[in-house]
């Protein structure tokens, strides 16, 4: 399976990284490998994630308040969204 982030969630990626930087030196790179673990075992695992709409999974990220939101199609796997989904938790909608 191949891995493709989608432009907006690697913004997500880099907001939460700058804004956890600015909380604390490091943190932020946290953040950012907490975030790339994750993405890891998505993409080892696509289907083992709980599906939150209609082809959409979520998988956490261990370590901090957001979810990696993707989705397979054939061999690939989208990422849509990287984010806190109690704040806003449809806002990835109008990204697919």
């Amino acid at each position: 399976m191949s891995l493709n982030i989608l432009g907006p969630a690697q913004r997500d990626v880099v907001v939460a990284r700058d804004w956890y930087n600015r909380q604390q030196s490091g943190l932020g790179e946290r953040s950012s490998a907490s975030a790339e673990v994750a993405m890891q075992q998505l993409l080892d695992y696509p289907t083992s994630w709980p599906v939150i709409d209609g082809d959409v999974h979520r998988c956490p990220v261990r370590s901090f308040p957001f979810d990696v939101l993707f989705f397979v199609a054939g061999n690939d796997v989208f990422i849509v969204a990287v984010m806190d989904q109690r704040r806003k938790p449809g806002d990835w909608k109008d990204r697919l």
